[in-house]
Formats: structure tokens, C-alpha cells, sequence
């Protein structure tokens, strides 16, 4: 039920968005006068719009999308985050009159965000627990006071600096933090010799006439074949990839001490345990463990904690806990209504008492949860059999657990992989434990079926929009339902795609732990939105195969297919930053959460009510999809920024509210999130590296094509090649997954030292998820459903509809 609420309120958010845009940008367009006549203009557009969507045109005609006004092509596209082709979302070319349509995204926009921004001001005060949790916690005393003025808040989250954050949210939610203000260095530092240098040349020097001074600072302004013009623009694109590389490179290099300090205040037993993975079959218990790795740490093992074919006990607990949660919710009914509620177990039965059948359901299952516990216990003791092929090994030193990640233990790589352990609470047990006999096959079925998604994109889009196009709904809804169907395929598709992605990631790959499986959509989120979001215009009709097939088999053919077709929407890549102030508005808010927090609090006290609406959407929101989605932002301002020099300062100002939203709310609303310590910003800067080649690219292909000479294609050839060496360079020059040998300390020490040197070193306090784990033990890396114990029940989110 929470991903149906979460997902629903995806497509209503993107919907609303596109609903709230459509007005503003037909008065724009239009030039209206009075709301009588942008009334008459919208339902014009409508109709056109209607018009250009036939079934009949869609299925048998190439789609004409030049009847459809900036009002409505800007607004499908920009209500979606992304965009297909122009037959489908409205990206178009550049025309004179889109300034205005600019001028009018700024001021709808920005008024769009400070009502957002007052809205949040006001439901903080009265909704602490979903605005201020993290500050009430008792542990959170060391959280930044917020003034009650209007403007406290904002002062003091831009002065919260990354090491703080590392502090409060853990480190990778602080490097998300840091890579927005990166960004937003990058922007500046480009956007300003762009905007006062390139764009007075632009305007100066190009042969353009026209009123629209937003296409006279373009690159559209410049005459083909200028002698000298295009030399230029060669030599800021070499300034642009100077600007990116020194930047990531100093970026990696202050991210490495951060990292490094992570590593060595990781809390027992995390900070001297790792993972094994694929042990040989005739090793696989807890004695061949030891016995193997004491041969090369003599005296060094802590324990073994072998990870157990445990099914069945963990479906017996789980639904111990849910019987146990629903009595719970039973009884808040009971104390509420002082009425005994009552369930039916099958449809034709009778009610019974809701609360005697769960305490009969718990008093059954706990003799069955002590006999499976006793059952493995017993197994355990042999090889194989209920002993998987994977273990957590605790050494008694960090250095021990630090060499144990670098060295190779036989001559077949395969066997005794190491890797770090992982928080205990994010682990995915039924994944650790799998063999991973079929591993390879899943992998490669996992990569055709994500393969699968970019091919279908388009022809589930077209068959949605044509079967929306329709419904008819009269003379009153009409024109309001056909200014939304075109949009309609594309918003279900985009609200969901994070979701889809995510269940081919669990069906198909195995992943160890919960922010592996957000790392893991990351990367196929960005490839997505790379293919339809950047380089949108160079697909032929959206055909993404074909494309492909270009890139394969002529590859020197691609730059000049950009340049053909990428200049021309600079304009729809400006509205489309400036859209993003609304949508960062409306997060603000936490209308999704809020609503479900007021919705359970009638049914529950308020600490349930709040557990149970928090977190946040993980799918859509979650730390892999806006990773992806704010690379994919500054790669937009990146690749168009040199043609459009008005972009970079917009993307400035854009990754600055980016920055004051997630910073904010992370710190101070959101609950903390598992942290793998670093995987997602790595991936972030080599995104942006290899987003900068596409830069190149395209910059190649449009000076290669429009200039007189070939020495300007030449200098962006060689900035290409730069590039190129730097993202491979980047692996191999920071070694950021492990620790260095020599950085590890000799004694572990007691947890109390180690938050002793931390807090000298910071005074902020360590994450409170993983002081958790410090009191936990050994024991932390133990299958839970191995010391359970009747009478223990931990919190668990259950539908608030089931117990009925």
C-alpha cells in the first residue's frame, strides 16, 4: 500500500505541475491581455493540441508538432523531468517569442517558491515531527539551533559545512550535500565568463536581427562559416573542460580524508569485520573458517559468524511480528473507540476478536520460532547443509580485517571474495546467502531486461497518449483532459521508472545491502535519463535502436548528428531548469509524508504515526534516483551552457535551492539512511566526467560543421582526448574503496576512544544509527532471527487497512 500511495502521489505531483504551467505559458506565448482571453487561447491550444494527436496521425502520419504552442510543448516536458522526442513531449527549436515564455517560467516559478517556502515555514511550527525530527531527538542536542525568524533556517543550513553533515547524516548524504554545492562552483565559475564574455560577442558579432535577445546571445546568432567566431567557441570549451577536471580531480582529493576518517570511526564490530563471500563447499563452517583464516592472521579471529540457509525461521518471526503489530494496532483501536475491533479470517467466516486471535497466532508461532532456532543451531556445527557460502569474519585489529580486503587467497579468483562489511541493519540476508551458481546468467538477463525498458519506452508512451486522446469528457472537462493526455504516457512511465528499475535490480542482481540496490539505480537511472533527456534530439523519432546502431557502426557520424539537432532546443533546456524551482518548491513541503503522517495519526499515536510515514519515497526519492537526477541537471547546463550562456547561471541558482531543500530536510527532517560511505559521489564525478565527452562531442560536431576551418574541431578534439584520460586516470589514481594498510590502526581501541578522537577533531556528534550498532557486539552480525526471543517485537510498518 505504501508503494501504491507513493507512486500515485508521483504521477498526481507531475500531473499538478504540468496543470499549474500551462496557464502562465499561454498568456505568455499568446500575448494575453486579460484571463477572458487566455481563457479562449487555452482552449485553442487545447483543441490544436487534440488535433496534433489524432490516433489516426499517430498511427499512420509522422506527427506534426508544429500546431502545438510553446504553452503546451513546454509544459508536457517540463512537468515530466524528461523528455522523448518532439512528437511526444514538445521539445522544438529555438524561435523568437521565447524569451518571453523564459521571462514568464522565472516569475511563475520563482513565486511558485516562495509560496512553497511559506507554506513550509508554517507547517514546521505545527508538524515538529515531520519538519524538526532530527532536532527533538534527544541525541540530536548538538543540531544547530534554527531561529524562529523567517529566515534562520536558510542561514544557518548554508552554513552547516560537509564535515558537519558527515557528522549529523552520515557521509553519503553529506557528499550529496557537497556535490550540489560543487556544482554549483562549476556553474559559476564557467556561467559568468559565458554570460559577460561569449554572449556580448554573441549578440555583437552574429547577424541576427531580431528583437529576441535571447537568441542573439546563442550560438544560433553566429553565421555559418565565420573566420574567427568558431575559434572561440573551441577555446571556452577547453576552458569549460579545464574548469571540470581541476575541480572533480581537487573534489576526489578532499573527499579521500573524509572517506579515510569514515573508515577508521566506523563503530564495533563493523570497523574490523568483513564480508566472505563464494567459501568453497568444503569449507563452509564456522571451525574451516577460522582454521583458514588463522593461517594467515595467526591469533587474529575474533569470530565467525557463518550466514545460514534461514527461510523458514525468518518467515515464522516475520509473521510473529506481524501478528504482533496488528495486535498492537488492535488495541489502539480499543483504548480509542473503547470497542473490542474484530477480523474475519476468511471471507464466509464469522468475526472473532481481533485481539484474542493474535495473541492465539503469537502463543502458536513462538514454540515453532524456538524449535527452527534450535534446529539450525544444531546443523550449524557441520559443513554445508544449513552453512551458506557466505560469512562475516571479526578480527581482533582493523589492520588485520584492512589486510584481509587486499590480499588473494587462491588462484581462483572467484573463490573467497572479500569485501567490507556492511552496516548490519541494511544487510539483504536472502542475497548474502545465495550461492551464486547462476550469478553470471542473472546478470545478463538483468542487462537485457533494463535493454528491455529503453525499447518499450516509446511505444508504451504512443499507445498511452493514443488511447487518452480518446476519452471524451464534454465540453467542460475537454479541453482541460486534452491539454494533460499528451503528457498522460509519459508522466505514468517517468512516475514509475525508478520503481520498474529497482525490480529488475532485485530480480536479477544479487545485492548485499539496501544502498547497494540504490547505487545499482543510479546507474540506470542516469543512462536513461542521459539517452532521453540529453541527447533526446539526436534520436531519430525517438528510435533509441537506431541510434544505437549509429554509434556502432558509425561512430564519426554521431557528432555531426548532434550538432544537426542538439543546438536547436537550448531554449527547452533553459524552461526545463527553471521548472526545477517548482518541483524542489513543492519537496519542500513534504506534502507526501505530511499527508500520510495526518492520515495514520487518526488511527495511531503520533510516534507510530510518524514511523509509519517515514521515510520518504525510496524509489523516487531516494539517495540512487537524485544522485541521477542532479548529475543529469548539471550535465544539461554543461553540454547546452556554451550555446546557451545564459543556462550555466540558471543551473547555478537551480543547484543552490537544490542545495538549501535536501540540505535542510536531510539534516534536519528526513530519517538517516543506511550509508555505504562514498560509492554514490564516486559514481556522481565519473558521471560528470563522462557527461563532459558528450560535452565534446557535440561541441566538435557543431564548430567541425559551421566553421570555415578545421582548426577549431581540432582543439575540441584534443579537449576530447583530455577528457577521456582523466575519467580513465580517475580509478587508478584514487584508491578510495579500502583503507590504506598503513592508516589502519594497530589496536582497535574501545569505541568510547575512537568518539573521543572524532569529537576532538570535530565536536559533532557521530550518527546516531551507527552508535546503535557500537552496543550490539559481534553479535551485530548475526541473523536477528537467531536470538529471538518471545516477547521481543521490533517495529514493523504494516497496512493500516489489514487488520480489519
Amino acid at each position: 500500500m505504501f508503494g501504491l500511495l507513493d507512486s500515485s502521489a508521483r504521477t498526481l505531483t507531475t500531473l499538478l505541475v504540468f496543470a499549474l504551467l500551462v496557464l502562465p505559458s499561454a498568456a505568455a506565448t499568446a500575448g494575453c491581455g486579460s484571463s477572458q482571453v487566455c481563457a479562449r487561447s487555452l482552449l485553442q491550444t487545447s483543441t490544436d493540441a487534440a488535433r496534433a494527436f489524432d490516433l489516426q496521425s499517430i498511427n499512420q502520419e509522422p506527427l506534426n508538432v508544429s500546431i502545438l504552442p510553446g504553452a503546451i510543448s513546454d509544459g508536457i516536458a517540463a512537468a515530466t523531468n524528461v523528455t522523448i522526442t518532439t512528437k511526444f513531449t514538445g521539445v522544438k527549436d529555438n524561435k523568437p517569442g521565447d524569451l518571453k515564455v523564459v521571462a514568464m517560467g522565472v516569475i511563475s516559478n520563482a513565486i511558485i517558491v516562495v509560496v512553497c517556502v511559506g507554506i513550509f515555514i508554517s507547517l514546521r511550527k505545527k508538524y515538529p515531527l515531520i519538519y524538526s525530527y532530527n532536532k527533538m531527538k534527544d541525541e540530536a542536542s548538538r543540531l544547530p539551533e534554527l531561529p524562529d525568524t523567517l529566515a534562520g533556517w536558510i542561514q544557518v543550513t548554508f552554513q552547516i559545512s560537509t564535515s558537519e553533515a558527515t557528522q549529523y547524516v552520515g557521509l553519503d548524504t553529506a557528499m550529496l550535500i557537497e556535490f550540489l554545492n560543487l556544482c554549483a562552483k562549476i556553474l559559476c565559475a564557467i556561467g559568468v565568463p559565458l554570460l559577460f564574455v561569449l554572449a556580448p560577442m554573441n549578440a555583437v558579432v552574429g547577424g541576427n536581427t531580431s528583437d529576441d535577445m535571447l537568441s542573439r546571445i546563442g550560438i544560433g546568432n553566429i553565421p555559418v562559416g565565420h573566420p574567427w567566431m568558431y575559434h572561440v567557441y573551441a577555446l571556452f570549451t577547453v576552458f569549460v573542460c579545464l574548469v571540470i577536471q581541476k575541480a572533480v580531480y581537487k573534489a576526489q582529493k578532499d573527499f579521500l580524508d573524509r572517506r579515510f576518517l569514515w573508515m577508521k570511526t566506523l563503530p564495533e564490530p563493523r570497523i574490523s569485520t568483513v564480508l566472505v563471500r563464494h567459501i568453497p563447499e568444503e569449507e563452509q563452517s564456522e571451525e574451516a573458517v577460522r582454521t583458514f583464516f588463522e593461517k594467515v592472521f595467526p591469533m587474529s579471529v575474533n569470530d565467525v559468524n557463518m550466514v545460514l540457509h534461514a527461510d523458514e525461521l525468518e518467515s515464522l518471526c516475520a509473521s510473529r511480528q506481524d501478528a504482533a503489530a496488528k495486535k498492537r494496532y488492535a488495541e489502539t483501536v480499543l483504548a480509542r473507540d473503547n470497542v473490542r475491533p474484530t477480523t474475519r479470517l476468511n471471507l464466509c467466516d464469522e468475526p472473532v476478536d481481533s485481539i484474542t486471535h493474535y495473541e492465539e497466532a503469537i502463543r502458536k508461532l513462538d514454540p515453532k520460532i524456538l524449535e527452527e532456532q534450535k534446529r539450525l543451531r544444531d546443523a550449524a556445527g557441520a559443513v554445508g547443509g544449513v552453512n551458506s557460502s557466505s560469512c562475516f569474519v571479526t578480527f581482533k585489529r582493523q589492520r588485520e580485517a584492512v589486510m584481509a580486503l587486499h590480499l588473494q587467497y587462491t588462484s581462483d579468483a572467484t573463490k573467497w571474495v572479500i569485501a567490507a562489511a556492511p552496516r548490519p541493519s541494511s544487510i539483504l540476508w536472502s542475497n548474502i546467502r545465495a550461492d551464486g551458481s547462476s550469478e553470471l546468467a542473472m546478470r545478463i538477463a538483468g542487462y537485457a531486461a533494463t535493454f528491455g525498458v529503453f525499447l518499450i519506452f516509446m511505444p508504451f508512451v504512443a499507445t498511452c497518449t493514443s488511447l487518452a486522446m480518446q476519452l471524451k469528457l464534454g465540453p467542460v472537462l475537454g479541453p482541460v483532459w486534452i491539454s494533460l493526455a499528451p503528457s498522460l504516457g509519459l508522466t505514468i512511465f517517468l512516475s514509475f521508472l525508478p520503481t520498474v528499475l529497482l525490480m529488475i535490480s532485485d530480480t536479477f542482481f544479487c545485492h548485499s545491502t539496501v544502498p547497494a540496490r540504490q547505487h545499482s539505480l543510479q546507474c540506470n537511472y542516469f543512462a536513461f535519463q542521459t539517452v532521453f533527456v540529453i541527447l533526446v534530439s539526436a534520436l531519430d523519432g525517438g528510435d533509441f535502436l537506431k541510434f544505437l546502431q549509429l554509434c556502432i557502426r558509425s561512430p564519426l557520424e554521431v557528432p555531426h548528428k548532434m550538432a544537426s539537432t542538439m543546438p536547436a532546443a537550448t531554449h527547452f533546456y533553459l524552461h526545463f531548469m527553471l521548472v526545477q524551482w517548482l518541483t524542489q518548491g513543492m519537496y519542500l513541503t513534504r506534502w507526501v509524508t505530511l499527508s500520510k503522517f495526518i492520515s495514520f495519526k487518526a488511527l495511531y499515536t503520533e510516534e507510530d504515526a510518524k514511523e509509519m510515514a517515514e521515510p520518504e519515497d525510496q524509489d523516487y526519492y531516494g539517495i540512487g534516483a537524485k544522485s541521477a537526477t542532479f548529475t543529469i541537471f548539471m550535465l544539461i547546463c554543461v553540454v547546452f551552457g556554451t550555446m546557451s550562456p545564459a543556462l550555466p547561471m540558471v543551473g547555478c541558482l537551480t543547484k543552490l535551492l537544490c542545495k538549501l531543500v535536501h540540505g535542510h530536510l536531510a539534516i534536519f527532517a528526513e530519517t538517516q539512511k543506511p550509508d555505504l560511505g562514498g560509492p554514490f559521489w564516486v559514481t556522481k564525478l565519473k558521471h560528470l566526467q563522462f557527461g563532459t565527452m558528450i560535452y565534446c562531442t557535440l561541441m566538435g560536431g557543431v564548430v567541425y560543421d559551421r566553421s570555415s576551418s578545421r582548426v577549431p574541431a581540432t582543439i575540441i578534439f584534443f579537449a576530447l582526448l583530455y577528457t577521456a584520460w582523466h575519467l580513465y586516470r580517475f580509478d587508478h589514481k584514487f584508491q578510495w574503496e579500502h583503507l590504506p594498510i598503513m592508516d589502519a590502526e594497530a589496536s582497535v581501541g574501545s569505541i568510547l576512544q575512537r568518539s573521543t578522537i572524532l569529537d576532538a577533531a570535530s565536536k559533532f556528534r557521530k550518527p546516531s544509527s551507527e552508535l546503535d550498532l557500537s552496543k550490539v557486539g559481534v553479535a551485530g552480525y548475526r541473523q536477528s532471527e537467531l536470538d529471538f526471543e518471545p516477547g521481543m517485537e521490533t517495529a514493523r510498518k504494516v497496512d493500516i487497512l489489514s487488520p480489519r
